[in-house]
């Protein structure tokens, strides 16, 4: 069995609890209170099948589905529930031959697992704007993520600075 399909057993898993234990406003009191979640921006409209497959792709996106069983396990704790692994993130420095693969939909990790569990990595068409005070890091974070991008994921990226030469950004990386 591979990784893959035992992690889709596991969603699978996942959704048909959360559908069986949970009405509507136990879900939204989960999302509000257990996991920070605005449970009406999520899609699935008012269709509970639905909003659990939206609230399930949030959480997977965003590398939180150990969190959300958590908060469930908590509201049930008579329920056996799958367990997920915290997703471990690619490391810049990737020994293996092997390309990694992604659609061209999935998010791109930074390689910065607590930034990707916040923001869930890279999104195809996103334009991400990293500001702060002069000598505080910003090249070298966005350098990491183009690595990362590009050698792991074999990503085309764009790299632009406001007000630089490009001889003096090479100089300083």
């Amino acid at each position: 069995m591979t990784v893959e399909s035992d992690q889709a057993k596991q969603l699978t898993k996942l959704r048909k609890l959360l559908i069986d234990h949970f009405d509507l406003q136990d879900l939204k009191d989960l999302c509000f209170f257990a996991l920070d979640i605005d449970f009406d921006s999520l899609g699935g409209g008012n269709h509970k099948p639905e909003k659990v497959r939206e609230l399930i792709s949030y959480m997977k996106n965003r590398l939180l589905l150990p969190e959300l069983v958590e908060a469930a396990a908590e509201a049930r704790p008579n329920v056996t529930w799958p367990v997920f692994q915290p997703s471990t993130m690619p490391v810049l420095v990737d020994n293996s031959d092997s390309k990694s693969e992604l659609s061209d939909f999935s998010p791109v990790p930074t390689g910065f697992t607590d930034l990707d569990r916040l923001l869930g990595g890279l999104r195809k068409g996103e334009l991400i704007l990293v500001a702060a005070r002069p000598a505080m890091g910003k090249s070298s974070l966005v350098t990491t993520f183009a690595l990362v991008a590009a050698r792991r994921y074999h990503k085309r990226v764009a790299f632009f600075r406001y007000r630089c030469l490009l001889s003096s950004w090479l100089n300083e990386s």
